[in-house]
């Protein structure tokens, strides 16, 4: 993906038969724009990731769950074998 500078853009625009003032005002828009979906697309990595964090952390708590339930039920059958 190629980078291209709001200069360039102001250039391009200019170029195409814009004024100044509005290669300038729609360079800036875009520019809002951009810097506010990458915000967003932040945000939402940073949840996601969150998210992916939470599962395994339950997946660790139902795995530790289950073991704790199987050495319980081992004790239990242990003692009334021994019983």
């Amino acid at each position: 993906m190629a980078f291209v500078s709001i200069v360039e853009y102001m250039h391009d625009l200019k170029e195409a038969g814009f004024t100044d003032k509005q290669s300038e005002v729609q360079a800036r828009k875009l520019e809002l724009v951009i810097s506010e979906v990458k915000s967003e697309l932040k945000k939402n990595i940073k949840e996601e990731l969150h998210l992916d964090e939470l599962t395994t952390k339950k997946d660790l708590e139902l795995a530790i769950e289950k073991i704790r339930y199987e050495t319980l039920k081992f004790t239990v059958w242990t003692g009334a074998a021994v019983v």
